[in-house]
């Protein structure tokens, strides 16, 4: 009996070393992917790949087939049960955005218009998703940006209620913490170039622990390079970011606000001069975990937040032209997916069709 119960621990652990090695890849260059984000059939966030692409085990015990998404990639679906290789591929996204010539107005301002989705999930569960157009009007010598964003609506789950005024509950608000917005410099992420290898490779670590790894797509049809970056992944947030975490969620309207960690992946045009600018930039994703106690909670909430960014199309206008362009998008409502930008995964498209929707003001 003690013979046949240690033979059935040491299957077991095999057992579990097996599943553990899946691995998700670049399917032209066999690079890990990191970051990628997980759903099952019924849109629940299952986390994310390690650094080396590895699944969590919460996806290795789903169920049925599971969602793969990156900010760099085709989205992916693949059922555990009938996988066969350790290594599961995913096909890079090409880009084709048109080059901008920024000395053509030296004292103008760059227009980046984009499209931004993300979503707020609590256990698993996507409790919010937005969608929408937002320009970006960057002033050629550096400087903060203007934006402009789409009034888009807000989905919400169904079980969610609305706070008496008929808004939603203050950590709808979250969103604005997954820092998927571009860099406030027009000039950004100046490296050399001779110094990327195929695959990932440290460029940056700082006193705050935040470091950077590059990873060069050299089969697109356009060559990529993707940054990924860990800002902080501990309790002391508020240290290693510079912000005054306890003001900004009182802004918000919580009772607390706790970043337990955050992760960014940028991807940019391949320049062969070695500086990358806003005007390389083509998408940016954000994850972040949060702690919170809204109004009204009892004890503490774990929260995460995602987010993306897809450049559509750069411009470089006159100053005079912004007002114009700003209330044009702000009066628009078109916010339907650009065919461009990748489709959500499947959990998470069905889990937004059972939303109801409210429109900011």
């Amino acid at each position: 009996m003690q013979m046949k119960t240690s033979l059935t621990s040491v299957l077991l652990f095999f057992s579990t070393i097996s599943m553990a090695q899946y691995r998700v890849v670049d399917i032209q260059d066999g690079a890990a992917i990191a970051y990628a984000t997980l759903h099952n059939e019924a849109g629940n966030t299952l986390g994310t790949t390690t650094e080396r692409g590895e699944l969590p085990a919460s996806a290795l015990q789903a169920k049925g087939k599971i969602s793969i998404t990156h900010i760099g990639y085709e989205p992916y679906s693949v059922d555990l049960s009938q996988q066969k290789d350790s290594l599961i591929g995913m096909l890079p996204i090409t880009y084709a955005l048109k080059e901008v010539s920024v000395g053509s107005n030296p004292n103008g301002y760059m227009k980046l218009k984009g499209f931004f989705r993300y979503y707020i999930d609590e256990g698993g569960k996507i409790c919010y998703y937005k969608q929408g157009i937002a320009n970006h009007y960057f002033k050629m010598k550096n400087g903060r940006p203007r934006v402009t964003t789409l009034n888009s609506p807000m989905y919400y789950a169904a079980d969610i209620q609305l706070r008496k005024d008929g808004k939603l509950p203050n950590v709808s608000k979250l969103a604005d913490c997954a820092f998927v917005e571009p860099e406030y410099k027009v000039e950004i992420n100046h490296y050399p170039t001779e110094h990327l290898r195929p695959h990932c490779d440290t460029i940056l670590v700082n006193k705050d622990k935040r470091y950077k790894k590059v990873k060069v797509h050299t089969g697109a049809e356009n060559k990529t390079i993707e940054l990924s970056s860990l800002w902080f992944e501990n309790d002391s947030a508020e240290t290693a970011k510079g912000l005054n975490l306890s003001l900004l969620g009182k802004l918000i309207g919580l009772k607390r606000f706790v970043i337990k960690n955050t992760k960014r992946n940028e991807i940019y045009r391949y320049n062969p001069n070695g500086a990358h600018s806003v005007c390389d930039l083509i998408s940016i994703s954000g994850h972040t975990d949060v702690i919170v106690k809204d109004k009204g909670d009892t004890k503490d909430r774990a929260m995460s937040i995602y987010g993306e960014f897809f450049v559509l199309d750069y411009e470089i206008i006159d100053k005079e032209d912004i007002a114009t362009e700003s209330k044009k998008l702000f009066d628009s409502h078109n916010v339907s997916r650009p065919n461009t930008v990748p489709k959500l995964a499947e959990g998470v498209e069905k889990a937004v069709k059972n939303m109801k929707s409210i429109t900011d003001e």
